[in-house]
């Protein structure tokens, strides 16, 4: 037997010597560290990594394309063209999601600030307008402190999509611009008599309905752009030219909804809210408060008559409330305005009788006293709501009639005819707000509003009301009561008249307004838990839903209430 071609190992000196083994061998043997066989194994991508990576690197190669065509320094034409591209790019969500990430933003609010073009400025509007539909680029685009005067520009230009245009290039580019608008679903709502106006209003309340925002350095700026007059006739229609009925979604009832009247009450609501110098602006508009309540009459009718919009109409009959509350709110001009409007009426059936198409309200026990739920129990699906509009959530007759008692209470308190004004509104405790009953209430049981309110606290007063929320309602209307019997014998007259289940008397009245001023004392006595925590509260409360000045727990709140006191006494 041969062993030529077999290695002998007993000769073999190093067979039981120690071998010398490196660190990272010794790792890589005990499976503690990749093998370079794997490490060259894992370098192999795989094809969806090899797509992720060429669709990245295509939009990193478009936005620079882009970035390149909107420079000052470029001629018109081609800062037009590339608008135009970037309108187009804009419907994809892939480019929209990755603009942020890739830094194109800052680029595009410099190139927006500097244009002066009316057609450039049109498209940037638009583009701002998609890209505020993801929520990344909404908190991001708050936080910069020159995009609203960027979009603000697009409410004082002249308006490309409405114009006249002479030159055959212009006329080409805007209908191209037109025509990518027409595939845009992110503006469906405000088509299809689109507007730049339109645009650059539902831009402005997005913006506006972020949640990080500088609150009074938006409010600021707003009233530095003077685009607050602007849009007071925007919503108005008082401007030549601008009133668009197809804008308008025209119901059955003949009633309407407009979306750009929609965004314009939510800017200035946002405006005036803890602003004087806003609110005093806006309250000065020849007509504006007409406006609103007429606004307001004509969806609450529409609320009251078709369960399908009831919410929606609902939602916006409250933001005209809230912003009506601020604008009379320790104004005595806007006041007077308000108690001058012949739509005053719808006012007072928001304050007394719910709407039983909202789901807060239980059971109509009488024709008084409609049982409500709190609005902490309620609960609110977002499927539900037409639209997906959560801006819905919290829509509920105790939000309504809260807002329409302040309202009237600052109409009332400051105001002695006013007050005659209110007795002389007759109402229906019972009105269905049909199409008759718009502006008036034209049903057979009519009575004085000062009766209906008086009605109200007497049979409410006899009530147990345990709930904390709806006893702030109960003293808010009784509240409203004491203005309307202030320095007036008629209306204390009839109030006394309809306390029927209190011995024709106000001791049960002067009883709850002594616990419900202790009841604030506590409020205002209880410490909160940080700096921060209230301060975020208040700005939520001030925008969300404005507080009449009885409902602050102040100083002057115990006043008010003392001086009420005083008033049902008789001294």
């Amino acid at each position: 037997m041969t062993y030529a071609r077999t290695r002998s190992y007993v000769d073999d000196p190093e067979l039981f010597a120690p071998s010398y083994v490196t660190e990272s061998q010794r790792r890589k043997e005990e499976g503690l560290e990749s093998s370079d066989e794997d490490e060259e194994r894992r370098e192999v991508k795989s094809i969806h990594e090899l797509r992720e990576a060429g669709e990245a690197k295509r939009i990193a190669d478009e936005i620079d394309y882009l970035v390149g065509g909107l420079s000052n320094s470029e001629p018109l034409g081609v800062q037009r063209s590339s608008c135009l591209e970037l309108c187009k790019k804009i419907l994809a969500r892939k480019f929209m999601e990755n603009v942020r990430a890739h830094g194109f933003l800052p680029h595009l609010l410099e190139f927006t600030l500097a244009a002066t073009d009316h057609i450039i400025l049109a498209m940037t509007t638009f583009v701002y307008c998609g890209l505020l539909q993801d929520k990344r680029n909404l908190d991001h685009l708050a936080l910069q402190p020159n995009v609203l005067t960027a979009l603000g520009k697009a409410l004082i230009i002249r308006d490309p999509l409405t114009s006249t245009l002479t030159s055959r290039f212009e006329k080409r580019l805007v209908a191209d611009f037109k025509a990518v608008m027409a595939s845009a679903t992110f503006i469906g709502d405000i088509l299809p008599a689109v507007s730049l106006k339109s645009i650059a209003l539902k831009c402005i309340a997005t913006l506006l309905s972020a949640k990080s925002l500088d609150v009074p350095s938006m409010q600021n700026q707003l009233h530095k752009m003077q685009v607050l007059v602007p849009i007071v006739e925007a919503c108005s229609g008082l401007e030549a030219g601008t009133t668009d009925n197809s804008e308008m979604e025209i119901s059955q009832s003949g009633s309407v909804i407009s979306i750009s009247g929609s965004h314009c009450i939510r800017i200035l609501e946002f405006a005036v809210t803890a602003d004087a110098r806003n609110q005093a602006l806006v309250a000065s508009q020849p007509g504006f408060t007409d406006t609103l309540l007429q606004m307001a009459a004509t969806h609450s009718s529409l609320a009251h008559l078709e369960q399908a919009r009831s919410r929606k109409a609902t939602a916006f009959v409250q933001r005209i409330l809230s912003l009506l509350v601020n604008l009379t709110n320790s104004n005595p001009a806007a006041s007077k305005a308000v108690g001058q409007s012949p739509w005053l009426s719808c006012v007072v059936r928001c304050a007394i009788v719910p709407n039983p198409l909202l789901n807060d309200v239980a059971v109509v026990a009488d024709a008084y006293t409609p049982i409500l739920t709190s609005p902490m129990e309620l609960t609110y699906d977002s499927n539900e709501y037409l639209d997906g509009n959560s801006e819905q959530d919290g829509v509920d007759n105790f939000s309504i009639m809260m807002l329409a008692v302040a309202l009237l209470a600052n109409v009332a308190q400051h105001n002695a005819h006013n007050r005659d004004r209110i007795r002389a509104i007759d109402v229906s405790m019972q009105c269905a707000r049909t199409p008759s009953c718009v502006q008036n209430c034209c049903c057979d049981a009519r009575v004085s509003a000062v009766t209906c309110i008086a009605s109200v606290v007497n049979q409410r007063l006899a009530d147990e009301i345990a709930d904390p929320n709806l006893a702030v309602l109960m003293g808010q209307t009784t509240m409203l009561l004491g203005f309307l019997i202030t320095d007036n014998p008629q209306n204390r007259a009839l109030a006394l008249t309809n306390m029927t289940l209190h011995t024709h008397s106000f001791e049960s009245v002067i009883e709850m307004l002594e616990t419900f001023a202790r009841v604030f004392e506590r409020v205002a006595s209880k410490p909160s838990t940080s700096p921060d925590t209230r301060e975020k509260w208040s700005q939520q409360q001030q925008y969300q839903q404005a507080s009449p000045p009885s409902l602050d727990a102040s100083g002057d709140t115990q006043a008010v209430i003392a001086g009420l006191i005083r008033v049902f006494r008789g001294s």
